[in-house]
């Protein structure tokens, strides 16, 4: 499944750009790119916090505990 939703809450965007944005997931910075998040998703530009959803496969790619 590796479409399978991944929900990370009290997510923070550091840094945006057009092509995607940065935020801290388990104490490290991660890039995202724009199409990456998935539905459910509250966070979008620099400054937000809440919840960013993302496919398991690009969560395992990355590193990142799944939760």
């Amino acid at each position: 499944m590796p479409d399978t939703p991944i929900t990370f809450e009290y997510v923070e965007i550091v840094r945006a750009s057009d092509l995607g944005f940065w935020c801290r997931i388990a104490g490290r910075e991660v890039f995202i790119g724009r199409a990456v998040p998935q539905s459910g998703t509250t966070v979008r530009a620099k400054g937000d916090q809440g919840r960013l959803v993302l496919p398991k496969w690009f969560v395992i790619d990355q590193g990142l505990p799944l939760r």
